[in-house]
Parts: C-alpha cells; structure tokens; sequence
C-alpha cells in the first residue's frame, strides 16, 4: 500500500494531483492523508482513497499538532508499506510510524522549511522545527526538494540521505485527468460559469494581470497592489487565501483596477490563467528559504501559455532567462517593479515571450518530471527484493 502524507487541500493544493499521478504509476490504488476544507467534497480522482487529518487551515502549534497526532493515528491504521510525506507535519508522524513498521520513506520538501520567513523571527519554533526534522529526515531512505540550489543546501544538512531535484511543473496535457465539477474545455468557458471569465469578473476589456498563491509575506503582494496605483488602465486579479488576506483585501478595494477574487481550486486556474496578460511570480528575499525558492506557479503561467514579471531571485530568474519567458526585475525597488510592468505593457515584446512560451511548455511540463519522483521508490523497492510495482492506466 502506498500512502501520501500532505497538510493540504487537494483541490487547493497544486502539486498533490501530480504527486498523485506519479505514484499510481507505482501501484494501482493510493491513499491520500490531507486536510478537508468545511464544504468542499473530496475530488472524484480514480483509484485514490482520502482520508481527513483535519480541517483547512492548521496554521496554530495546536492545529500542527493536532494535524501530526491524526497523521500518526491514521498511518497505524493502514499500515502502508511505501511513503510520501510532504513537509515536516507529514515527515514526523511518518518518521514515527516507521520506527514500527518497516517501509519506504520519502521526503518532500517544498522548502527550507526551517528558514522561511514565518520563522525568521521565532528562534524557539525554527530550533524546534529544525531538530524535529532532522530527526526525521534521518529516518528516510531519501528526499526530494524543488530545485537544484535547495538540494544542494538541505543534501549537506541531511547527509547521508541522498536529496534530489523535482521541480514543480505542471501537466502539460490535461486530457487524461478526471477533474470532478470543474468543466476542462475552454469552449465552454464564458457562458456556463462567469466566474471563469476573467474580463467579465474583472469588469474591464483592458488587459489583467494575475497574481495567484499564497497571500503572505514575502511575496511581493503589497508591493504589486502599489504599483497597479500607476496604471489606471490596467488591472490586477488577485487569487488566493491566507495571512495577508484582509489587508489585500482593504487595499484592493482602494483601487478600482485591483480585484480580489478569491479562492480558486487548482481546475478554475487552469481556465483562468490563459486569460490573463501576465503573471506575477515575485518572492522577495525576506529569509534563505525565499532567496533560493522557484515557485510552482511560475510553472503554472508557462502552461497558461502567459508572460512572467519575476523577481530576481537565482532559480527564478534563470528559468525566465533560459526559457525567454518574460522579464525580470533589475532590483526589489518599487521603481524596478514598475519599469517591468511598462515593459509588459508592449505588444510586440509581449508576442515573443507568448511564442517562446509555446516551446517552453513542451519542456517544462510534469509528464517529464515525474519520473524523477518515481525513480528514486523503484531503485529502493527492488533492492528490498518483495513484490514488482505494477503500472495500471491512472485517470486524475
């Protein structure tokens, strides 16, 4: 049996659904441990099986530990043989679990979760979540994280647990994926849901630009509603949840071209991105975990087929350089910000990132990236010498 551990909403939570479809390559069913937003019913994915460790969100120490505590019970009662657990709410009740049944154990780390910007100033919590992690990394027989700057970063702290590279792609045909409610076909956008329309939602014909994640510090998010003050005739879509939500939503409402629209499960944005003139991908550098991340969603907008503003940051800006996919800012001034939004704004230069784009998407999609996932389970497996893993047809 295998299990993947993650303190998150599947619809809300991007890289599930293709961790998901990467380990039903390994085996024909899966069961997935994750949070349960109150009213969202569990996604219709064949051959997955939810089970709820709490309810979204869990962000206080008692709502960690409550979440760790579900996680560790509900592992004793399925009794998997092959793990992945995703970041340390996920790695410690598996950790536990194994000390008493033997089995795989991976680790995925979407961060450096010990030195992100929530921890910066909490030196008790970062050396609690740092000794508990170590721990428990030490009981895997290996890890992932999501580029190669961090696995070289986290490989030393971890040795010798081998850490390797999964970037955070997205599909880049979503024909096979069984989505549940959410319509997939674009020609059936504007009229049946107006949600989905972006202009309309927006009320304008003037381009939109889209933001789209987490609402917290440390991504760029009051700096970009600002800026949008010196362009009245564009404006900003804001999508998202989380700490910073009421203040976004107060300055956003000082500011008739700036839209808070909300939450959006991971198949709306599929639809609502390409509509968009560009996206945001600007991680400021508040902590070491910020300065070496690349976000998922930088990956979500080349499959949306729409142009990047970055923030210079190493992973960041060397994927749009590499991929001609947009433009990065010369600096984390608010001057800077608004010379890349200008230079967006031109038609023909927007063009050739549209068209690079197109290559860009072939190459950076999940279809390639999720051998690398598997890979690391297989080589593992067969050294133990119990069963082959099957490969059935998956439909997500």
């Amino acid at each position: 049996m295998i299990v993947l551990l993650t303190p998150a909403v599947p619809q809300l939570y991007t890289p599930l659904r293709k961790h998901a479809h990467a380990l039903l390559g390994l085996e024909a069913e899966l069961h997935i441990i994750c949070l349960k937003k109150q009213g969202l019913p569990w996604p219709a994915w064949t051959n997955c099986h939810f089970y709820g460790a709490g309810t979204f969100p869990a962000r206080s120490p008692i709502g960690f530990l409550s979440l760790m505590y579900m996680n560790t019970r509900l592992l004793f009662k399925l009794k998997p043989d092959v793990i992945e657990a995703v970041d340390p709410p996920s790695l410690i009740p598996a950790a536990i679990y194994r000390i008493f049944h033997p089995c795989i154990l991976g680790y995925f780390s979407m961060e450096w979760f010990t030195q992100t910007a929530a921890l910066t100033h909490k030196p008790l919590h970062r050396y609690f979540w740092k000794i508990l992690e170590t721990w428990a990394v030490k009981k895997c027989e290996f890890a992932f994280t999501v580029n190669g700057t961090l696995a070289r970063i986290l490989g030393q702290y971890w040795q010798p647990v081998p850490v390797y590279t999964v970037r955070n792609l997205t599909f880049l045909d979503k024909s096979h994926l069984q989505t549940g409610p959410v319509p997939t076909s674009k020609a059936t956008l504007p009229k049946d849901n107006p949600r989905l329309n972006l202009q309309k939602v927006c009320r304008t014909t003037n381009p939109v630009y889209i933001y789209h994640g987490v609402f917290e510090n440390g991504r760029g998010l009051l700096q970009i509603l600002s800026a949008f003050a010196h362009f009245p005739h564009l404006h900003l879509a804001l999508v998202g949840y989380g700490p910073l939500e009421h203040e976004v939503i107060r300055q956003a409402s000082n500011l008739p071209n700036a839209h808070y629209l909300g939450v959006y499960s991971t198949d709306e944005l599929e639809l609502l991105l390409p509509q968009a003139w560009a996206g945001f991908v600007y991680i400021e550098p508040f902590a070491p975990s910020q300065r070496n991340s690349l976000p998922g969603k930088l990956f979500d907008c080349v499959q949306a087929g729409i142009p990047i503003i970055g923030s210079p940051l190493p992973e960041i800006e060397s994927h749009i350089h590499t991929y001609n996919l947009g433009t990065v800012t010369a600096d984390f001034s608010q001057n800077s910000l608004l010379q890349a939004i200008r230079y967006m704004e031109d038609p023909q230069k927007r063009l050739e990132h549209i068209t690079a784009l197109q290559t860009a998407k072939t190459e950076l999609c999940w279809e390639k990236e999720e051998r690398l996932l598997c890979e690391p389970f297989q080589k593992v497996q067969s050294l133990y010498g119990s069963k082959k893993y099957r490969k059935p047809q998956r439909h997500l």
